[in-house]
This record gives structure tokens, C-alpha cells and sequence, in this order.
């Protein structure tokens, strides 16, 4: 049970910059910290070869020397510089694309909202198929009407 008191299957997405998923990794239970699923994940044990010299942004979850390979927001103790402030801002501008492309998957496969009394096998590749059809509906620019920028977070009862 996690810390909202439901039971719930994370989901690490690694995001490009038009949205789609080019890395997913599924299955540990919602009580996991970010940075734990992403140290059990085989991305994190390859990430020298993956990444080279680029960079992926990431949430506060992230910081630290254990993942050089993610750049993360300066912890504002209320003494960060102009430059710290604009960092901090460019970071958030990427995170909305990540965020955006997690809201569109959610609304257009409204199912993952609701897996009640599905075994966890099952849960995982619902989840991967979501993601996978997610890329196929962004290459296709098959788009959401309803919500173009993904579900409001208002009607979200699992966020």
C-alpha cells in the first residue's frame, strides 16, 4: 500500500523531447523511492554506455553523486543566485514534457487507472503496452481532443 493508502505500480519513463517513451521500467510496488526503481532498473546499470555525454533532467529525487548522469534542481535554502533560479526554471520547462507525455498515455488508456484485482503480471504489461502504444500514437500524431495536453489532474484520482 502506498503512501496515499492504495496499492499502485510505478512506472520509471525515460522521456524525449517529443514525448516519447525511450526507456520504461515497471513492476516495483508504489511504496518504492524514485531513486531506488531507478537504481534496480537495468537502465541504471548501463547508463555509461547509454548515456555518453548527454544528460537526463531530473525531479529533486535525484540529486546527488549517485546519479551524475541526471541533471536535477538546486535545493532552494532561499540563498539561490539568478543563474541558480534560471537553472532551476530551464529544468522545470523539460520536466513538463515528461509530464505531459505521462498525462496523455494516462487519458488515452484510461484502463491503468484502474487495475483492481489484476495479477501483477498482468498489471506490468498493460502498463508496457500502454507505453508502447503511447510511442505508436505520438509517431502517428494520433492526438487526445478531449485533453490535447493530458488528463486535468482534478479528475486524476490515482495521481
Amino acid at each position: 500500500m502506498n503512501r496515499k493508502s492504495y496499492y499502485s505500480v510505478l512506472l520509471q519513463g525515460i522521456v524525449d523531447a517529443e514525448g516519447r517513451f525511450i526507456s520504461v521500467f515497471t513492476g516495483m510496488p508504489g511504496t518504492v523511492h524514485d531513486a531506488r526503481m531507478l537504481r534496480s532498473s537495468s537502465f541504471f546499470q548501463e547508463w555509461q554506455e547509454k548515456m555518453g555525454e548527454y544528460r537526463l533532467l531530473g525531479d529533486s529525487a535525484y540529486i546527488g553523486q549517485a546519479f551524475p548522469f541526471i541533471i536535477s534542481p538546486r535545493h532552494d535554502n532561499g540563498a539561490l543566485t539568478d543563474a541558480d533560479l534560471r537553472y532551476n526554471t530551464d529544468i522545470s520547462r523539460g520536466g513538463v514534457i515528461v509530464e505531459q507525455a505521462f498525462g496523455r498515455m494516462k487519458c488515452k488508456w484510461r484502463r491503468m487507472r484502474d487495475l483492481q484485482n489484476t495479477c501483477s503480471v498482468t498489471v506490468v504489461k498493460i502498463i508496457l503496452a500502454a507505453c508502447y502504444l503511447h510511442n505508436f500514437a505520438q509517431g502517428a500524431s494520433i492526438g487526445c481532443d478531449e485533453h490535447p495536453d493530458g488528463c486535468p489532474r482534478e479528475e486524476d484520482a490515482n495521481e
